[in-house]
């Protein structure tokens, strides 16, 4: 006798199917462990519709009135009559008590009639999830409101919501467009918002005489300049002599700089808007075994929870309003109506006291080491241009103190060499650059690196535990120490994971993904650059030139890890000597370049005075190149061995920040071919 073989095989995304009902000979309904029904086409073997019903097991499913409609049954005692089309509820009760298998001795169709005979309290009780959800969303929409007013003013309150409403109405038109339509309109729209923004209300610094020292730079926006003309030259308060200047009308407390968030939840709420009526699936493979907050992200939401209630709440969510970390607009509403599942309260107060270590870490580091320089000093040398200077020179003076022992002998920073601090030609002959050691800018530069690493980290991780309180998860940033990582790809995980999160999801797959990298890779990066501007496109060329650097070094690296990679990786498994070691250079190589990659980031138009000063030392420049390859080298293979135990089976049950998260890596792998069948 032959072996039967199925005709039509069906996964749910959801978990596993618990219930089955035909609709037709071609279509099914299925109920799934995880509370959602979902309408199968059985010919394409995809699912024509999918929603959830519950957050229990669905115990049984019927199909009604040819597929129209449908009854479900559900483990947390709901029973409820819906609409296939349009997968809202035409009536819903819900039992006081949990529905419990071993106290129900009647058959299934009494279960359900008893239910639907349930008096009037009963049937109220099935309103209060949504009454709750309704009121938690009542809240952070008002309180959203106050937010922006607070923060931008009426002005910018004004501008904020014409924007909203332009990119959500640019959302509802493009809903018959082709996917690359589509994806140009929106990104133009939004880029268009930002510079509007960053060219019409960023501030400028301004050298004002008489204006004094101990106030900092005097600053107004072209707006203001337009609108109130020489008058801000004086040197008074600019709404002494500007009406727009005052409090709350043109701007708020905070800086317009922190406008780039604001734009990427524009961009968020036009695609996932756009998807959620086009129904398109994710992209993301095995997304049932993804963490929760993936699927959230990556989960359709129904068309009424892309109202302006919802938009409002999202756009002025006070803990990740100034500086993120950056969180879609699914993962958001969904996270209204259910509060995060990964995180305990005694995993959030956990996560609180570790960040106050870090704080109080810090401060104490900083107090100890920290280069004090008296305002007017500041003042005297270096113009805007040239403050962040300062700012490294304090962290060479860290770097003498802290890495004293692994100095050749001890470097002062004395007051003469300040006297050189600027680098701009037509100021001083001099530089600093010229005046420290080879040691001095190397260990400048790498303490700098990790200071901006734990600075930013304390700043996202705070905005995250606040979302944590509220019960709204949001990606990790930093996720472990820069030291840990010599790749470009792996340090651009770990920096800013939620902007690579957001940056793979809306732009990187839908321009072409893996098979386009040559393209996508300087795109997301060409905006990353643009995004960190505060006074418009090309006010601040070094930042096109640390995305350039970097484009091109994640660009170089997927060409070499594709045909040398493979080879020195297979050398390396045969053991080959000159494999080993040239895998060895490269792993020490490879945090030196993303180390200098990134110095127009910190010096910004005195970068290139940096760059002659480090390799214009002749031998000193070979010793210390080749010191830190070494010396990186060994670090890598150290790490490399940790994180080969950590996946053995005897240490499964330690965790490691210092691992790229396969839930990251999973979504870069994914190309471009799902998002263009949309």
């Amino acid at each position: 006798m032959a072996n039967a073989a199925p005709s039509v095989i069906i996964r749910s995304r959801s978990g596993g199917v618990y219930s089955l009902s035909f609709v037709s000979a071609g279509k099914l309904l299925s109920g799934s462990l995880h509370g959602e029904v979902s309408l199968w086409d059985l010919r394409d073997q995809r699912p024509d519709a999918s929603w959830k019903v519950s957050d229990e097991t669905v115990l049984s499913v019927w199909a009604l009135a040819q597929g129209q409609q449908c009854l479900s049954q559900s483990k947390d005692g709901r029973v409820g009559l819906w609409d296939v089309e349009l997968q809202k509820a035409s009536w819903e009760v819900v039992e006081k008590r949990s529905y419990r298998p071993e106290q129900d001795g009647s058959t299934t169709k009494s279960t359900i009639k008893g239910r639907t005979d349930t008096d009037a309290s009963d049937v109220e009780l099935g309103k209060i999830t949504e009454e709750n959800e309704s009121g938690r969303v009542g809240f952070h929409c008002v309180f959203g409101i106050i937010v922006v007013g607070i923060s931008h003013g009426l002005i910018g309150t004004a501008l904020i919501a014409a924007m909203g409403a332009g990119c959500m109405a640019l959302s509802r038109a493009l809903r018959n467009a082709s996917p690359e339509v589509a994806l140009a309109t929106v990104w133009c729209f939004v880029l268009i918002c930002m510079e509007t923004v960053f060219r019409f209300l960023g501030a400028h610094a301004h050298a004002v005489p008489g204006w004094r020292h101990d106030q900092g730079f005097k600053s107004w926006c072209l707006l203001e300049s337009l609108v109130c003309g020489d008058v801000l030259n004086q040197p008074v308060r600019n709404s002494s002599v500007c009406p727009i200047s005052n409090a709350f009308i043109l701007k708020g407390l905070a800086p317009w700089i922190s406008f780039r968030f604001m734009a990427l939840k524009l961009i968020s709420l036009a695609f996932d808007d756009l998807w959620s009526y086009k129904e398109l699936p994710s992209g993301v493979r095995n997304l049932e075994s993804k963490p929760e907050l993936i699927r959230r992200a990556e989960t359709n939401l129904p068309p009424e929870k892309y109202s302006w209630r919802y938009i409002v709440a999202y756009l002025g969510y006070a803990p990740l309003f100034f500086a993120g970390p950056i969180l879609s607009f699914n993962a958001f509403v969904s996270q209204l109506e259910k509060k995060q599942e990964t995180y305990r309260g005694r995993q959030v107060i956990t996560y609180c006291f570790r960040l106050l270590l870090m704080m109080f870490g810090t401060e104490v580091f900083s107090v100890l080491w920290w280069y004090r320089t008296p305002p007017t000093l500041q003042m005297d040398l270096c113009g805007p241009e040239d403050q962040v200077i300062l700012e490294w020179v304090a962290s060479a003076d860290i770097a003498e103190h802290a890495y004293y022992a692994a100095l050749l002998t001890s470097f002062g920073l004395s007051c003469q060499k300040l006297n050189g601090l600027t680098c701009s030609d037509h100021q001083h002959e001099n530089c600093i650059f010229d005046e420290l050691s080879i040691w001095e800018l190397y260990l400048g530069m790498h303490v700098r690196l990790h200071f901006t690493w734990l600075t930013l980290m304390i700043l996202w991780r705070f905005g995250r535990f606040m979302s944590l309180a509220d019960g709204v998860d949001c990606p990790e940033n930093m996720l472990g120490c820069v030291t840990f990582f010599y790749t470009f790809e792996a340090f651009w995980r770990i920096w800013h994971a939620s902007m690579n999160r957001f940056m793979l999801r809306y732009l990187y797959v839908p321009v072409g993904g893996k098979k386009r990298s040559w393209l996508a890779v300087p795109m997301v990066f060409g905006f990353v650059a643009y995004w960190h501007e505060s006074t418009g496109f090309l006010t601040r060329p070094a930042w096109y030139a640390w995305g350039f650097l970097n484009a091109f070094g994640v660009t170089a690296e997927k060409a070499l890890a594709t045909t040398v990679g493979r080879q020195l990786a297979k050398g390396e498994a045969d053991g080959s000597w000159l494999a080993c070691i040239l895998v060895f250079l490269g792993k020490g190589v490879g945090p030196i370049f993303l180390i200098l990659v990134n110095v127009p980031a910190i010096f910004y138009e005195n970068s290139w005075r940096f760059y002659m000063s480090f390799f214009n030392r002749g031998w000193e420049t070979v010793v210390l190149l080749g010191t830190l390859v070494l010396t990186f080298g060994c670090t890598a293979v150290l790490v490399d061995a940790f994180r080969e135990e950590e996946t053995t089976p005897q240490c499964a049950p330690l965790t490691s920040a210092r691992r790229v998260p396969e839930d990251l890596a999973e979504l870069e792998l994914q190309n471009s071919e799902s998002w263009h069948g949309r």
